[in-house]
């Protein structure tokens, strides 16, 4: 868990919580709580979570979350993808026209980091 140097009651509970999960890579701090609180397995909320991406093609998914992680940089995403900023774009337009999201509003990003998290852990 990324979080300050100190160990904080709040990381150390959430390592304990998430012990028996394993999450792959390092995790921020809301990450984790995200994750703590999914444990739970709502299959309800996790179902419709996957039923919202189902209809996009996994590769432009893929290019989407890793655009997401990239802070919404269209250059650094084109670098690690060894795509050209424009075929970046073009992706972007058309994962939004698809979704009818907007990835410059933040509620979008945060749903679409959540969708990946679950798909990251196994959830």
């Amino acid at each position: 868990i990324l979080s300050t140097p100190t160990l904080s009651s709040l990381t150390s509970y959430l390592l304990n919580d998430l012990q028996g999960l394993k999450p792959s890579g390092y995790l921020s701090l809301a990450d984790a709580c995200l994750l703590a609180l999914l444990q739970r397995r709502d299959e309800v909320m996790r179902k419709g979570i996957f039923d919202h991406f189902k209809g996009v093609d996994p590769k432009l998914m893929e290019d989407i979350i890793t655009f997401v992680r990239c802070g919404c940089n269209v250059i650094n995403t084109s670098r690690i993808l060894y795509l050209h900023r424009n075929t970046m774009n073009y992706r972007i337009r058309k994962f939004q026209d698809l979704m009818g999201m907007d990835l410059r509003n933040e509620e979008d990003v945060q749903f679409i980091r959540l969708y990946a998290l679950l798909k990251e852990n196994g959830m």
